[in-house]
């Protein structure tokens, strides 16, 4: 579950006055037999999933948006720099990005907090260090300090 993405009053409130009843219904077998297992109501464990769920699209949107902004990091570039993935790695609270760079694949590790930065205020100076860490990670350090 990914709940700790939920960062606000007002994205709590969405979640929790969705209608309960009728996702209740919605439950698998398998997760009926959980809930009673754990001994939870199963409209607790809907709220759970549902918020789960929120979570993980959060999480994605951010992704995309990132992603976004690296592929025209990498359109300056060229045609042989390519963005292949953006992967979440919640152990290391960092993402991945996974870049074709002329004759190699490079993992670029972006730290969650300049993600954030980045997707969330959109200042230059966060623009700048992930341009720096993209360009470095592809092997083009002479772009950033130049002789």
């Amino acid at each position: 579950m990914v709940s700790s993405f939920v960062q606000s009053v007002g994205e709590w409130k969405r979640i929790l006055e969705a209608d309960d009843a009728g996702s209740v219904s919605q439950l698998t077998e398998d997760e009926r037999v959980v809930a009673k297992k754990l001994g939870v109501q199963e409209s607790e464990l809907v709220s759970k999933i549902k918020t789960g769920q929120y979570g993980q699209l959060r999480l994605q949107a951010k992704g995309l948006d990132l992603g976004e902004r690296v592929t025209a990091i990498l359109g300056a570039l060229g045609s042989k720099y390519r963005l292949v993935a953006v992967l979440w790695e919640q152990s290391k609270a960092r993402w991945v990005l996974r870049i074709e760079a002329a004759d190699k694949v490079a993992n670029v590790p972006i730290a969650a907090e300049l993600a954030d930065d980045v997707v969330e205020t959109e200042s230059e100076q966060d623009l700048e260090r992930l341009k720096n860490l993209v360009l470095f990670g592809v092997g083009r350090q002479e772009l950033i300090f130049p002789r």
